[in-house]
């Protein structure tokens, strides 16, 4: 059966016996609504909490899978500071956008970071990323580029990786970049097996 309405409770806990986090997603007329998660040290004190808000999504009535809409998320420091605020935007059942804003303790912006999904290709099915380039972007405080990241996917596996990084100047302070042509991933899960 599917879930109606109720708060569903999961309880991860260390080998030693102690919490390590307490996560709640609360759902109403077959929908997320809101879900949240309170992280423990060791010591069980509350290390972070973070909450996701599901109204600004559309879900499909039959699938339940997201269709359109924003999906917000909030992660606060145990002090209730916010530690960030990410937001991912879908249209047609397919990420367009993510972004975040990272914060200092004072709740000054530290950096932000955004990824572009419009140069990927989705499978209608499963939802998986079949080809195209993912690009991301991080931003410092002040506006400039920290670092910029693609992926190139191809039949559903990554390709190739790289990366610019920069310095508050916009000079380049480094590149990278990985090859995955001599990697053997797992049809189904999309590990790497070689």
């Amino acid at each position: 059966g599917e879930i109606i309405s109720g708060v569903l409770k999961s309880v991860t806990k260390r080998a030693t016996g102690t919490t390590k986090s307490v996560s709640e997603v609360t759902y109403a007329a077959g929908k997320m609504t809101v879900s949240s998660s309170v992280n423990y040290a060791a010591d069980q004190t509350v290390t972070s909490t973070s909450s996701v808000d599901y109204s600004g999504i559309t879900f499909d009535d039959e699938s339940g899978e997201i269709i359109s809409g924003v999906l917000k998320s909030v992660t606060k420091r145990a002090t209730g500071t916010t530690k960030s605020v990410s937001e991912v935007t879908y249209a047609a059942g397919k990420m367009t956008v993510s972004s975040s804003v990272n914060y200092a303790a004072d709740q000054t912006v530290t950096s932000t970071s955004s990824v572009d999904y419009s140069g990927i290709t989705f499978d209608d099915e499963s939802g998986e990323i079949i080809s195209g380039v993912l690009k991301s972007v991080t931003k410092r405080a002040t506006g400039t580029t920290k670092s910029v990241s693609e992926v190139t996917y191809a039949a559903g596996k990554m390709t190739v990786s790289s990366s610019v990084n920069y310095a508050a100047d916009q000079t380049v302070t480094s590149t990278s970049s990985v090859d995955y042509s001599g990697i053997t991933f797992d049809d189904e899960s999309g590990e790497i097996i070689s």
